[in-house]
């Protein structure tokens, strides 16, 4: 069968923590993401970097190639979803939960 290539990971920034997504293939691909830690979330700050291969570089004459831009993510109880188009970098800020703030 098929199998496609991601790669997951999570971060701490100044921000707070969140989740960072690689899309190494050419195709679309939906994702889900489930945890019992998800339930609590308020919001999801989406943010993607697109381009038309992995070896995309910004350079003077396409200085826009590669940018980042907001991106839908569904935000269920115990559950994050997203479409992925193919090479494509998301970051997941998971910001604030119930209760307490993320803090690095």
């Amino acid at each position: 069968g098929e199998q496609r290539r991601l790669e997951v990971g999570a971060y701490r920034s100044a921000k707070g923590v969140g989740l960072r997504l690689v899309h190494w293939e050419g195709t679309d691909l939906e994702v889900n993401i489930t945890g019992r830690c998800l339930g609590a979330l308020r919001f999801v700050v989406a943010e993607i970097l697109t381009a038309p291969s992995m070896q995309a570089l910004n350079s003077p004459l396409e200085p826009e190639l590669v940018k980042p831009q907001p991106w839908p993510v569904t935000l269920l109880p115990n559950l994050l979803r997203l479409q992925l188009p193919g090479y494509a970098l998301v970051t997941l800020e998971l910001r604030e939960l119930r209760g307490q703030v993320f803090i690095a």
